[in-house]
């Protein structure tokens, strides 16, 4: 059984220049009787900059970030910007397609069965 919860966090910095958002996952592992845990592993799934985010707090960011970053996480963002704006070309990495909006999910737990034929439950609180 694997439970997962996600979230996205955002900085409450009011300078515009220091403004950033990424979003976490914990996901646990349990036995079938939901007796014992398994495994425990938290991750970062994706992170996004303000419009006039100043490139040195995006490398710092960046830096801060990258040991959780989850795989593929910064293939996608490369992969993403190709084509688009030099804005972090210096870090390698592309313009966030992700808008500094505040986002709602929903928090309705639905368990689906994932490939192995196992139930997954993830569940979102509301920001």
């Amino acid at each position: 059984m694997r439970v997962s919860h996600r979230r996205w966090e955002q900085t409450q910095d009011y300078d515009a220049v220091n403004c950033f958002k990424f979003q976490w996952a914990v996901t646990m592992t349990f036995d079938r009787r939901m007796a014992q845990l398994q495994s425990a592993t938290v991750a970062v799934l994706d992170f996004a900059f303000g419009p006039v985010t100043t490139a040195d707090r995006k490398k710092v960011v960046v830096a801060v970030l990258k040991p959780w970053l989850a795989p593929g996480v910064l293939y996608k963002r490369h992969w993403l910007g190709v084509g688009r704006a030099q804005g972090d070309a210096s870090l390698g990495l592309a313009a966030s397609t992700t808008a500094m909006t505040p986002t709602r999910e929903t928090s309705s737990p639905s368990p689906s069965p994932s490939p192995s034929g196992k139930r997954v439950v993830e569940t979102s609180p509301a920001l």
